[in-house]
């Protein structure tokens, strides 16, 4: 999971989430329970990315600033790694945007273009989106299966 540490707040949410997500056998890197302390952030940042099928970004107002101005913390330094990727397979859906904690419209950093997002803003929609992110994890489609086509038969 790629965040930025915005407040101790902010972490207990991206906790419970990555705890959620574990509890429906999804493994999740996240730097508090993989790094020990002392312990190399970029390195786990680095080998993180690289080898997760997927990477949840936790898009918060001071998530985008940090990826967009590149200023401050880990976040822009991901943002290298995570560009790289992007530009090596364009057609990828490995960086999955979580909006949370954003004032104004969603938005997802500049450099990922255009993408699907999932929107966790509201907890009163926690659970449903948290399920819609397990499904896609998964790769389980909620279309549903066709239909019987009416017009057989009539010819």
């Amino acid at each position: 999971m790629s965040y930025s540490w915005d407040s101790p707040l902010h972490k207990q949410w991206v906790k419970k989430l990555a705890t959620d997500l574990i509890g429906m056998e999804i493994n999740v890197l996240l730097d508090e329970w993989e790094v020990p302390l002392g312990g190399d952030l970029a390195e786990f940042m680095e080998k993180g990315i690289s080898k997760s099928d997927r990477v949840l970004m936790v898009c918060t107002d001071n998530y985008l600033a940090r990826a967009n101005d590149g200023n401050g913390g880990g976040v822009p330094y991901e943002k290298l790694i995570v560009r790289a990727e992007l530009i090596a397979k364009m057609d990828s859906a490995k960086f999955v945007p979580v909006i949370r904690d954003q004032v104004a419209e969603p938005a997802i950093p500049r450099f990922m273009g255009l993408r699907r997002y999932l929107d966790l803003r509201d907890d009163n929609h926690y659970d449903a989106a948290l399920e819609e992110l397990a499904r896609d994890i998964y790769g389980l489609s909620t279309k549903p299966a066709l239909g019987k086509n009416p017009f057989r038969g009539e010819e």
